[in-house]
């Protein structure tokens, strides 16, 4: 019988050698455990779609967690499939998940204004790029004065993706005092950006 544990961990250096995000690898990998907890007595190559569909089912779940369960089942099982674990895939006929469309959740004025009167000059720059610019918490921990070009931010967003936002004055002026390197160095991992 194949063990959950080494299979996760060979699907694992799968993804990575594909660029998948550390943070998307993680989070799959946190619902596979999840799928290996259930079906601790089973091989992982003896599930059916059945027993996909109730792990990916279960109602204590949100829409959106439901999503992500099914990805990392639907990624899991291509690999199977591919590395020829598998002939079949049962996560293949998963059904689309259904989650109401995300809004902005703007930090309102007063309680931005609050926060930028207790932060140090460190946490008013990550509240500003937030705020000003638009930059997801992954997105602000992965700022590097060379990312800053006339007047704009090169941003690595999810998914690979580069945009290129204006730098508003409140966001510009700090970033032009930093020395050379990562906005937010890693005091764990020297020469990385903050995780």
């Amino acid at each position: 019988m194949a063990s959950w544990t080494s299979e996760i961990v060979a699907w694992q250096a799968f993804c990575r050698a594909g660029g998948l995000s550390p943070g998307t690898v993680e989070t799959r990998r946190h619902y596979l455990r999840q799928l290996a907890r259930a079906h601790a007595d089973r091989d992982p190559w003896s599930l059916t779609v059945d027993d996909l569909v109730e792990f990916v089912a279960a109602e204590r779940w949100s829409p959106q967690t439901r999503r992500c369960a099914r990805g990392a089942c639907r990624s899991f099982y291509s690999w199977a499939r591919t590395t020829g674990r598998v002939t079949a895939d049962p996560a293949l006929d998963l059904p689309k998940v259904r989650a109401p469309q995300g809004m902005p959740r703007p930090i309102p004025r007063h309680e931005f204004a609050a926060a930028l009167a207790r932060a140090d000059h460190r946490t008013r720059l990550m509240l500003c790029l937030g705020r000003f610019a638009g930059l997801r918490r992954a997105e602000i921990a992965g700022v590097h004065t060379d990312h800053v070009d006339a007047g704009t931010l090169r941003v690595l967003g999810k998914g690979a993706k580069v945009r290129h936002v204006p730098l508003h004055p409140e966001i510009a002026r700090p970033l032009g005092l930093l020395p050379p390197g990562w906005a937010f160095p890693s005091a764990t991992y020297p020469g990385r950006p903050l995780t």
